[in-house]
């Protein structure tokens, strides 16, 4: 009887021994560390755990830019879904919290990003587009993208094309960067050297350029482009032997320069000349000095195409004229306008009933009063 007391006793000890362990024990001890499939993870023990994290930036992530949070959404696994806005984001920098306005500055590529959120650290991936000239373009130059009438910008060109309006004259001034020299081209009518002509809006269509104007003076018997002593189409010489000074060459390297007479295809084509426009239209600027023309360049008003360049990769296009044979400029006008924009190289090209300017595949500019002209061929910029 005395034994069996004793055992009773020892096996209700146990028992209330072991309730008050269990009573007294944290109910949310923390768990193992929870590392779920995919790109998120926690990085510190959490009692609920994280079973996705959603990230919505606010605008695109860029190489130098500060991470720009709208929200972030955990969906942890007890089914609960927090939506936490970006100004109560807390990050977490070298295992220490960061403090306030400290968003870590991304670079190119995948960035681990580490937060703060109920006493737990949680990370996730921002991948970051690298800085090119078009991206910082579009970052830098907001104001010029609102002024516009279009525009369009992607991680490889930058595309505005603004109006402006004289008492005289109306014009569109186009704006174009390029991350290579190899998205300014230059296209011949239904990819032919002479024959029929074409429109430069249904080039555009058959090519598929963000934005483009039409080239060289041209023969309408033969449809070839003229006043220019050779021509030069994706590295080949077409036709002639020596330049008489009025070309425009295009370098493999995005620069556009006008030789002097005398300078044979071979020569060109040792230069790196890819390509060639025909224009009997002045030079209007050459290594960055304005030329002058004297008074037929300040009184002569007429529709013009012309092409400018600041440097390789970035070019300013001129449309001038508000249909027909009205509202268009003087040399002079033109040149002072790419001037006024840093071009070192500026141009004219055919203009007339010929000076179109296309974007998107539509044509932005008053064309004359017969309509769209077909043409010889065309200078343009792709993605």
């Amino acid at each position: 009887m005395k034994r069996y007391c004793l055992n009773f006793f020892r096996r209700a000890y146990a028992i209330v021994f072991a309730a008050m362990l269990f009573f007294l024990s944290p109910q949310n001890a923390p768990a193992a560390p929870f590392i779920p499939s995919g790109s998120f993870a926690a990085l510190q023990e959490a009692s609920v755990k994280a079973e996705q994290i959603k990230v919505t930036l606010a605008g695109k992530a860029y190489e130098g830019s500060a991470v720009n949070i709208e929200k972030l959404t955990i969906t942890y696994s007890d089914g609960l879904i927090e939506t936490i806005p970006g100004s109560r984001i807390q990050f977490v920098s070298s295992g220490a919290y960061a403090g306030e306005n400290s968003a870590p500055v991304l670079h190119a590529g995948r960035n681990e990003i580490r937060f703060l959120w109920q006493e737990s650290v949680y990370h996730f991936y921002i991948d970051a587009v690298a800085n090119t000239p078009a991206t910082l373009a579009a970052r830098q130059l907001r104001d010029e993208i609102s002024e516009s009438l279009y525009s369009h910008t992607s991680d490889s060109i930058f595309v505005t094309i603004r109006k402006y309006k004289t008492e005289q004259s109306e014009y569109f001034l186009t704006h174009v960067i390029i991350n290579d020299p190899s998205q300014i081209r230059s296209g011949l009518s239904h990819d032919s050297y002479g024959g029929e002509q074409e429109k430069t809006s249904d080039a555009s269509k058959r090519i598929g350029w963000v934005v483009g104007v039409n080239g060289s003076n041209f023969n309408w018997r033969t449809g070839k482009p003229e006043y220019a002593g050779l021509c030069i189409k994706n590295g080949k010489l077409m036709e002639g032997r020596y330049t008489n000074g009025m070309e425009i060459c295009l370098k493999k390297d995005g620069t556009l320069f006008s030789l002097a007479k005398g300078f044979s295809g071979e020569e060109l084509l040792s230069m790196g000349v890819t390509d060639t426009w025909s224009c009997g239209d002045c030079l209007l600027i050459a290594d960055g000095k304005g030329v002058n023309y004297g008074i037929q360049s300040q009184q002569y008003r007429y529709p013009r195409t012309a092409v400018g360049m600041v440097k390789p990769g970035e070019y300013y296009l001129i449309t001038a004229g508000s249909g027909g044979y009205e509202g268009g400029m003087t040399y002079d006008e033109v040149r002072e306008v790419l001037l006024r924009y840093g071009c070192t190289f500026g141009k004219c090209m055919d203009g007339g009933g010929s000076s179109t300017l296309v974007f998107e595949n539509e044509v932005v500019n008053p064309v004359a009063k017969r309509g769209e002209r077909e043409v010889a061929d065309f200078l343009f910029f792709i993605e």
